[in-house]
């Protein structure tokens, strides 16, 4: 099974950086069509996550951008670090930077959550040449549950999100757990 995100050369990467781009220009645009705030759901919401898209743990920004009754559109970036171990022993690591819609579903307190997610994988070049490379990408959907009590800005969400990514030598398939804790703003 192939795709196109997953092949190696220039238009893995083009099709990478144009997901980025689109993601950045949804985040801006919405910052100009959000409601009010107190009318609905808050616009912005920041997350730790244990696991999931950022693999170990990340940080991640979601923005709100469509709200119509009681559904939820928002976009998310994040930030997350892996640290790689090799057959020579420890290398310095990967950053990820996963970004992607996640659509909410439910009124009051029980939302469903189905995500999506491109994450590019960098890694610091530990031959010396210095600088980051482009190292793997991965797709992450997601299937979860997030609770978020009335009146309070904290919320809690636990999803399936396996992993499908093409590392450095192969496609990978990791089934994930992921367990987040977010404040909505």
């Amino acid at each position: 099974m192939t795709c196109s995100l997953f092949t190696e050369g220039l238009s893995g990467r083009k099709t990478a950086w144009s997901l980025c781009v689109t993601g950045a220009f949804l985040l801006a645009a919405s910052a100009v069509h959000a409601r009010p705030v107190g009318t609905g759901p808050e616009p912005n919401r920041v997350t730790l996550q244990v696991l999931g898209e950022g693999m170990t743990l990340s940080a991640h920004y979601e923005r709100r951008v469509l709200w119509r009754g009681p559904f939820v559109l928002s976009m998310q970036v994040g930030l997350g670090y892996f640290p790689l171990f090799t057959n020579g022993g420890f290398a310095p690591g990967t950053v990820l930077a996963p970004i992607g819609p996640r659509l909410l579903a439910g009124d009051g307190v029980h939302h469903a959550e189905l995500g999506l997610a491109l994450t590019p994988m960098l890694t610091l070049d530990a031959a010396g040449r210095g600088g980051w490379a482009l190292t793997g990408l991965s797709v992450t959907p997601s299937l979860g549950y997030r609770y978020r009590r009335a009146g309070s800005p904290w919320s809690f969400g636990l999803a399936w999100a396996p992993r499908i990514g093409r590392g450095l030598r192969e496609v990978e398939l990791d089934h994930v757990l992921r367990l987040e804790v977010g404040y909505s703003f």
